[in-house]
């Protein structure tokens, strides 16, 4: 099968934020690793720790008030939810549908103005501190990462622990 995704729906806090976004960057999930070696062990080993940072990132074409006020605290968290279409292709190149939805909490770290060129349209960037990701295919999460809680990463529906929480 083939699989194609392109193109999504962006909502924020439940507002609809089609035709604002030019491009949205997902968050990279990235585990803190430590070395852990022992009498009577041929070697070394690196063993998960920790979630890494996530930062996730936003073009945005344009900003109306009641986005704007959402994405300008840095002290408020908001709802991002992503929401596509994922293209699968069988054997035939017919196509059969699946819904890609990645939902994030956030909170902005960087706000750029964009800028100002005769005859161009502005493109503010806002950078996000995420807290919260989660990514799910056809209704099934594949994993969640809740930073702040103490109950590790789910992986497909698995509550996978880490060492050194």
């Amino acid at each position: 099968m083939i699989r194609r995704l392109s193109n999504c729906r962006l909502y924020v806090d439940g507002i609809e934020g089609t035709g604002l976004c030019e491009s949205f960057n997902l968050p990279e999930v990235e585990i803190a690793q430590v070395e852990y070696g022992s009498l009577g062990m041929a070697g070394v080993v690196e063993l998960p720790a920790s979630v890494q940072k996530m930062e996730a990132s936003a073009v945005w074409l344009h900003q109306p008030p009641e986005i704007s006020q959402l994405m300008h605290n840095p002290i408020i968290t908001s709802q991002i939810q992503l929401r596509s279409e994922q293209a699968t292709f069988n054997s035939l190149g017919e196509p059969v549908s699946g819904l890609y939805t990645a939902l994030l909490r956030v909170r902005p770290k960087m706000m750029k103005g964009g800028n100002f060129t005769q005859g161009e349209a502005t493109k503010p960037e806002t950078t996000f501190a995420v807290d919260y990701y989660s990514l799910t295919v056809n209704g099934q999460t594949f994993f969640e990462v809740d930073a702040i809680s103490n109950s590790g990463i789910r992986v497909n529906g698995e509550l996978i622990n880490l060492v050194g929480r």
